[in-house]
C-alpha cells in the first residue's frame, strides 16, 4: 500500500494595491446688507461675494501579507501596508503599517493531544 504524505509546511502570500482619487468643485455665495427684512435670499443682498474652489486628492496604497504554518501547530504571519497621501506635507506623505504575529496550538502537540484534561489551547503574540 502506498501512503499519501501530509504536507508539513504551508505558505501563503498576497499582494495588492488601492487607488483613490477625488475631484471636488465647490461654489459659495455670501450676502450682506439686505434690502428687505425677513427675506434672506441672495437677490435681496446689497453686497454679494461669490467663490469657486477646486480640490483634488489622491491616496495610493500597497499592501501584502505572508503566512507560514508548520503542521497546523506553529503559525507565523506578517503584513504590511504603505499609503501615499497627496493631502499631507510633501516630505511626510507616506505611512507604513507593519505587523507580525506568531501563534502556537499546544493542544495539537502529541503530548497534550492525547490527554483528556484539555481540548483546545492557543498562545498568540502580536507585534504591530
Amino acid at each position: 500500500m502506498i501512503g499519501r504524505s501530509k504536507v508539513d509546511l504551508n505558505f501563503n502570500a498576497m499582494i495588492g494595491n488601492e487607488f483613490n482619487q477625488g475631484n471636488y468643485k465647490t461654489y459659495s455665495e455670501h450676502g450682506e446688507g439686505f434690502n428687505f427684512g425677513g427675506w434672506s435670499h441672495i437677490r435681496n443682498a446689497n453686497i454679494v461675494t461669490a467663490n469657486e474652489s477646486k480640490n483634488e486628492d489622491r491616496t495610493v496604497g500597497f499592501f501584502g501579507s505572508l503566512s507560514l504554518d508548520w503542521r497546523s501547530i506553529f503559525f507565523l504571519s506578517a503584513t504590511g501596508r504603505n499609503d501615499i497621501v497627496s493631502t499631507m506635507p510633501t516630505n511626510n506623505r507616506t505611512f507604513f503599517y507593519p505587523s507580525v504575529s506568531f501563534s502556537v496550538l499546544p493542544s495539537e502537540l502529541a503530548v497534550i493531544k492525547n490527554s483528556n484534561w484539555i481540548s483546545f489551547a492557543k498562545l498568540r503574540s502580536v507585534i504591530c
